[in-house]
């Protein structure tokens, strides 16, 4: 099956789904009329995800311990191969995989554990998640046999806490670098120089043509750690007169280990919020100040008398970012400048 014509965020296609779901008459209960019309289309839309969403390319698994301590590895997709260690005593008794539970499992070079998907060592059935929390359980149910089971809900009574921010989020202020005021942050401490990707960055950003520019690349490579170095070592030169870095990044991928953190800007609401937080202009003060307006026009105009660079650093993130792209390629005007950390022009 070929790939669809567009792309569209998948939140959309969950949005649509549960609309379908439960926005029917009858609670989902559609008439037959409706579904045999809705049917072919929604299974076209459910095999294009299959065959394309890349999580579902992965390796997944369903793991038992056996008494001897290796484990049974049941296939549920993709090459399962990479499973194969677990099935030796000297593989399942490795210091990571000691406390490995049974359960379903998706391999990204790390086995990763799927919460709140049950099945049973034959994955004859699958149950999922169907409210009636009780304290201590919830409901677990079948939409394949149409049975139900108690799930134990211990493992997520903590309080959730606040996130921390992200090691390269921008700074809250704007502050002078050489000739610019920006909101960069400080360079990464163990990064390691790549002069060749260095200087074409560094000539790309000061040659005006380029409105918008892209770094592409697999996560962790070290594309922020690259922008952040180039883009200081261009506020020092004063080439713009004002730098804004703002960031979506979700997870900080540490040495030791990936990280979750609370991206600073998720929508275009966002952006606007915190640019005129940092410029903090005066009509932010009067009565019907609209911050997306101001974005608009300083991404049109120079309001600062001098060029601007805007860094997006994980821009992927965001929520529809194909939708922000196309605006902010629509409000975009030389002589500013617009540098996307992760997003491919599509």
């Amino acid at each position: 099956m070929d790939p669809p014509p567009v792309r569209a965020p998948l939140r959309q296609w969950f949005t649509g789904f549960v609309t379908l779901r439960n926005s029917t008459r009858g609670h989902g209960a559609p008439t037959p009329e409706i579904c045999g019309k809705l049917s072919s289309d929604v299974e076209q839309s459910i095999k294009l995800i299959i065959d394309h969403l890349p999580v579902l390319q992965r390796p997944w698994a369903y793991l038992h311990r056996n008494l001897s301590g290796k484990f049974r590895v049941i296939p549920l997709g993709g090459d399962i191969s990479s499973f194969d260690s677990l099935k030796t005593t000297e593989g399942a008794d490795a210091p990571r995989y000691r406390n490995m539970s049974d359960g379903v499992y998706v391999d990204f070079q790390e086995y990763a554990k799927v919460d709140l998907i049950d099945t049973s060592i034959d994955v004859s059935d699958f149950f999922f998640p169907n409210g009636g929390f009780k304290g201590t359980t919830f409901e677990l149910l079948s939409l394949i046999s149409d049975n139900r089971k108690q799930g134990d809900a211990s493992p997520y009574l903590a309080p959730a806490g606040e996130r921390p921010p992200s090691e390269t989020e921008g700074r809250g202020v704007l502050e002078d670098i050489g000739e610019t005021w920006t909101n960069l942050p400080p360079p990464v401490a163990d990064y390691v120089p790549r002069p060749q990707l260095e200087n074409e960055l560094y000539q790309t950003l000061n040659d005006d043509r380029h409105p918008v520019i892209t770094l592409v690349g697999s996560g962790g490579i070290g594309k922020t750690s690259l922008a952040i170095s180039v883009v200081n070592r261009i506020a020092l030169e004063g080439t713009f007169e004002l730098i804004v870095w703002l960031s979506a990044r979700d997870i900080d991928l540490l040495p030791e280990g990936p990280k979750v953190v609370t991206p600073r800007v998720l929508t275009q609401a966002d952006i606007a919020g915190q640019f005129a937080s940092l410029l903090q202009p005066a009509e932010a003060k009067t009565s019907g100040f609209k911050p997306l307006n101001y974005l608009a026009k300083s991404l049109t105009t120079n309001l600062t008398g001098g060029p601007a660079l805007f860094v997006f650093d994980n821009f992927e993130t965001v929520r529809s970012p194909g939708d922000l792209f196309e605006w902010l390629d629509t409000q975009i005007r030389l002589p500013q400048n617009l540098n996307h950390d992760e997003i491919s022009r599509v």
